[in-house]
Parts: structure tokens; C-alpha cells; sequence
């Protein structure tokens, strides 16, 4: 049986630092993945609700399992990143208005490594 791949995000600390802002309450993460950065996200804001976009649904469910901590907190959506600020106004429970406080860029990079590997595979999206 193969081992699960434990994530890594890449650059955390550089981007947690350029984008959370004491004020972030509502957080859009246009690329999930595998959420590490969404994790992140969550434990450094406590009041924020984070809207996870991705258009692969085992990255949703990959994702599920790693924020299922969080609770309602974490809200996953099985949808393409241009489609977000029409999925956020059909959550009229979002409190979103148009912008959010922060919203992961389209185009990211993580490290994704097997468990006890020290090999690691660097996947950029586009």
C-alpha cells in the first residue's frame, strides 16, 4: 500500500506574513490544494472563515480531511478559481461584499513529499 503524501507548504511563513492582516475575517484560497497554506491560514486566524476553490474534487476531499478540525470554519468548494466571486454571492451567509480580506493568487507552489521521504516533488500551478 502506497504512503500518504504529506504536504508541505512552500514559502508559508513569506506569505502568511505579505497576506494575513489582524482584520481577515473572511479569507478566499483561490488554489486549495492540498491546504496546507489553508491550515495555516486557520490556526493564525482564529475568527476567520476560509472559502477553499478547487476544480479536483480528491484535492476537495484531501482537503476535507485535513480541515475537518475546523469545523464549519472551512468551506470547500468543488469549483474553479474564476468562478469564486460568483460562488461567494450565492453564500449569502458569508458576510462576503465583494472583496475579500485575502485571496491565494491562481498561481502557487508546494511541496507534496511521501511520508518518511526525504524526496520531494515541487508542483507549480499555473
Amino acid at each position: 500500500m502506497e504512503e500518504p503524501r504529506r504536504h508541505e507548504p512552500v514559502l508559508l511563513e513569506e506569505s502568511l506574513g505579505l497576506l494575513l492582516r489582524p482584520e481577515s475575517r473572511v479569507i478566499a484560497d483561490a488554489t486549495l490544494g492540498a491546504a496546507g497554506h489553508a491550515e495555516a491560514i486557520l490556526r493564525r486566524s482564529p475568527e476567520a472563515v476560509l472559502y477553499g476553490f478547487d476544480r479536483d474534487q480528491s484535492a476537495i476531499e484531501t482537503a476535507r480531511r485535513r480541515l475537518a478540525p475546523f469545523g464549519s470554519r472551512a468551506v470547500l468548494l468543488h469549483a474553479d478559481y474564476r468562478a469564486m466571486r460568483e460562488e461567494l454571492k450565492k453564500t449569502a451567509s458569508s458576510g462576503w461584499t465583494g472583496s475579500s480580506s485575502i485571496s491565494a493568487f491562481p498561481r502557487c507552489s508546494s511541496t507534496i513529499r511521501s511520508a518518511g521521504s526525504r524526496s520531494a516533488r515541487t508542483v507549480l500551478w499555473t
